[in-house]
């Protein structure tokens, strides 16, 4: 009964975990509007769900005696964490089996642990799954599990008494009594971990919206980057007591950063510009091409917009929402644990990381340029050692590709053709 309970127990977290999986594959498929082009013209249906559901509870029930098998001998809570690491290790291999060309489900690999499930779940994703060769996965992993968990009831030993901690969860939640000047990178690490998520569905589903007007859609997204980008930062700071100027090094530099903002902001589009035909000519490009034909139209849906509003909506709350939370918040977070390059470079390509998903829709060659323009902002931000100057030159640079792109025509009159 004790093994029993111990095998219910680790099934229970197997299939929570997968669970998770699957729902934050169905809500990054539907945000990034992948689910019909990857899984078929009816999506991520209730009867796949229910197909991944089975071949999941088959494989948990797999897993899980193995598991049980390899920590039922563990005389303590870390000898069995050691028993464990090498099989999580054996467990990336299948997984990269499968990706190697002509691997399919088989009689061969229909009986080969891990790797069959693997396969099958893949099968049933792109629509490709045939009736035996799932049968015969499903029955012999349930056979490898059964099989598993009686030579587990074998070796079967007794747990060593182990003294737990006294501290409570609840502790987690409690503010510290005193203040400090700069987060700590688990506060950090947390925030971006709750920031990544939430941005990246909420712009998911926003650019959904089919009959939203464009001024509409241009104010949601400016709260949307407000909530989130400084919000965020700002509730986590003031829960830790901690002191939002020197977190967020909001200090007046030398007012030569200032000039050097400026000149920058209003240098660096040729350079972000070259960057993305580089990420063209490379290969990185979206993976829906044909949302390129909806930039005409969204730039046409901007021409009835003051060029103010778009300016406060896309280049000030942009530019200053994205600086609190990367080179102030992350920044000021991860400087103690990494060297001054460490940080600029972490910054940067969680900084492109970020337009790279978070475009409704991924967008890869967004990747290069905003990782290149994240170095600029951490530099500018590591050498002045303030937050202000990177908010300058963020929105100077974003500003000057929004007023290029809403007078392109004149533009185009005046001879430069190639801004189109």
């Amino acid at each position: 009964r004790l093994l029993l309970a111990k095998f219910v127990a680790v099934v229970t977290v197997t299939m929570l975990t997968g669970l998770m999986n699957l729902l934050a594959m169905f809500v990054t498929l539907y945000s990034l509007q992948l689910d019909t082009t990857l899984l078929g013209e009816q999506g991520f249906t209730l009867w796949l769900a229910v197909k991944l559901f089975c071949v999941l509870s088959v494989f948990a029930l797999f897993y899980s005696a193995v598991l049980l098998l390899l920590t039922s001998s563990a005389r303590s809570f870390k000898e069995a964490q050691a028993y464990l690491i090498p099989l999580l290790l054996l467990s990336i291999g299948p997984g990269l089996i499968i990706l190697i060309p002509g691997w399919t489900l088989g009689h061969g690999s229909a009986i080969a642990p891990l790797v069959n499930i693997l396969l099958l779940s893949r099968d049933l994703l792109v629509g490709q799954a045939s009736v035996l060769p799932a049968a015969v996965t499903m029955l012999s992993t349930l056979l490898y599990g059964l099989a598993v968990l009686a030579l587990a009831a074998q070796v079967f030993g007794t747990d060593a008494v182990a003294v737990g901690s006294r501290s409570l969860w609840s502790d987690l939640l409690k503010r510290p009594r005193g203040s400090a000047h700069s987060p700590s990178a688990a506060l950090v690490m947390g925030g971006l971990a709750v920031l990544f998520p939430a941005y990246f569905v909420a712009s998911g589903l926003m650019s959904r919206g089919g009959d939203v007007t464009p001024l509409y859609r241009l104010g949601l997204s400016a709260v949307l980057t407000v909530v989130l980008f400084l919000g965020l930062p700002w509730v986590l700071l003031r829960w830790q007591r901690i002191s939002l100027r020197s977190a967020l090094a909001l200090r007046l530099p030398y007012w030569g950063y200032f000039v050097v903002a400026i000149l920058l902001g209003l240098a660096t589009w040729p350079l972000i510009f070259e960057a993305i035909v580089l990420s063209h000519s490379i290969g990185l490009q979206s993976l829906d091409i044909s949302r390129f034909a909806e930039v005409p139209k969204l730039l046409q849906g901007w021409a009835n917009i003051p060029l103010p509003m778009i300016l406060l909506a896309m280049a000030v709350a942009p530019g200053v929402c994205e600086e609190v939370f990367f080179r102030g918040f992350l920044f000021g977070g991860l400087r103690p644990v990494l060297s001054k390059f460490g940080t600029v470079v972490m910054t940067a390509v969680v900084f492109g990381l970020f337009h790279f998903v978070l475009a409704g829709g991924a967008a890869p060659e967004r990747l290069l340029p905003s990782t290149l323009m994240g170095l600029l902002l951490g530099w500018i931000r590591l050498r002045s050692n303030s937050l202000v100057p990177g908010i300058v030159l963020h929105v100077i640079h974003n500003a000057a590709l929004l007023t290029i792109a809403q007078y392109r025509e004149e533009l185009a009159g005046w001879g430069h053709g190639g801004l189109h």
